[in-house]
């Protein structure tokens, strides 16, 4: 009995001697997902997305067949006072016509390139039309016209796809990044990086400057989140972790202590994560990058934390945290943590890159068509007149006596020598 009570004395001394700590490299994992949004921020993202193509196949459509149509017709788009002044609005016999509301914008820019004569036979050489004979260019242009109907039907359907993105989405997306990353669209410089209405940082202040009052306080962002969790000291009651993200040469990026150390230190992390070209991303890659920051929450009964955490605070200690806390953000109101700000600005991020993927999908197809078409009218000088530029593909070029289609009926009139003489290289050998 005696070794038994000594034996659990024993144990009892040894739990009360152990004490938790956190040991260096204990936030890594969190800090290779920052330095990928921070490579984001940094260079610059690139989305695989349809390009505007089939919208320019279809001006070119119309300015050649602009081209093709009287000079009248162009000067109707003239104010009479000033040819250097357009109607930028249909006009009175063109209202209530559809296509002409449509067209009408297209119309004047496209005049407005041909003022000039040597300009309107430099869109008619695009499509091979400037030295053609008249019957060729009148059945090309009745062709080109239908293909130009054809284009308009197809455009109309491109202006009628839903959520068609407002400006370019992948700078939208990019600055939403660089929000959540820098608290504003570019990367500020000097003392600019330290968070809004947050007080300078010093030697021991880390983890009241770790601590955000609620989720909708928006003075936290990423780059501030990395200095939380991944620098060294910001408090002298303890021991400090001296590599929280990166265990690599013993003594890691140190605690700013004043307003411009912010960017100095940011930079400093920055290089260890080693990322320096622009970035091929989906929606879903950022959507995926919103949902595993999210989900590295701690959400205890009186706080939500991110980072390593014992006990305490985020104070930078190995026997208390390493770590950013939202006060608000508790195992009891978790559905908080989507109002963190730069949480939300990645999310919509990847909604507004999603949205434009979505009209990408839509408009592919029909910005093809548009190309396709565009083909067409380029080959309508062909299509019309198929001898008007392969006149050498019907030239015999092989050695040899060879006798013409006409000359090879010259048999038929031996019977009769006027009628032979009469018909073209046809030589009478009769005798009479």
């Amino acid at each position: 009995m005696y070794h038994a009570y000594l034996l659990v004395a024993l144990l009892l001394a040894a739990r009360q001697n152990t004490k938790a700590t956190i040991s260096n490299g204990a936030n890594q994992h969190l800090f290779l997902e920052l330095c990928e949004t921070y490579n984001w921020a940094e260079n610059g993202i690139e989305a695989l997305l349809q390009t505007a193509e089939g919208t320019n196949a279809f001006d070119d459509i119309l300015k050649i067949n602009m081209s093709l149509s009287s000079s009248t017709w162009r000067k109707h788009f003239k104010k009479a006072d000033n040819e250097d002044k357009y109607h930028e609005t249909p006009t009175s016999e063109h209202k209530g016509d559809t296509m002409a509301t449509d067209l009408w914008t297209h119309w004047v820019e496209i005049v407005k390139q041909m003022k000039t004569d040597d300009q309107v036979t430099a869109a008619q050489k695009d499509a091979s039309l400037h030295d053609v004979t008249s019957g060729t260019r009148t059945a090309a242009t009745a062709l080109i016209n239908k293909l130009s109907l054809k284009a308009y039907l197809v455009n109309k359907q491109l202006a009628a796809l839903p959520d068609k993105p407002a400006t370019d989405a992948v700078k939208e997306a990019e600055n939403k990044i660089r929000a959540a990353v820098y608290g504003a669209t570019s990367k500020p410089g000097g003392g600019g990086l330290k968070p809004t209405n947050l007080a300078t940082p010093g030697p021991n202040n880390r983890r009241t400057l770790c601590t955000a009052a609620t989720a909708a306080d928006s003075k936290f962002h990423l780059a501030w989140i990395g200095i939380c969790l991944c620098t060294r000291g910001g408090d002298t009651t303890g021991s400090a972790v001296a590599e929280p993200c990166r265990h690599l040469t013993g003594t890691g990026t140190a605690w700013p202590t004043s307003d411009p150390a912010v960017l100095t230190a940011y930079n400093n992390l920055l290089k260890q994560c080693k990322t320096t070209t622009k970035a091929k991303v989906s929606a879903a890659v950022i959507e995926a990058k919103y949902e595993k920051l999210r989900n590295s929450f701690n959400f205890q009964t009186a706080k939500g934390v991110l980072g390593a955490y014992i006990t305490t605070g985020c104070n930078g200690e190995d026997n208390g945290g390493v770590c950013v806390e939202y006060t608000d953000v508790t195992d009891a109101s978790s559905e908080k943590v989507e109002s963190i700000l730069w949480l939300a600005q990645l999310k919509a991020a990847a909604d507004s890159l999603l949205k434009a993927e979505r009209y990408s999908a839509a408009a592919k197809p029909l910005l093809r068509s548009l190309e396709i078409i565009k083909h067409e009218v380029m080959m309508a000088h062909r299509i019309a007149d198929p001898q008007q530029t392969t006149h050498t593909d019907s030239v015999n070029t092989s050695s040899g006596n060879h006798k013409s289609e006409e000359d090879g009926k010259c048999h038929q009139h031996s019977k009769s020598k006027s009628t032979c003489e009469n018909t073209s290289k046809c030589k009478w050998e009769g005798k009479t």
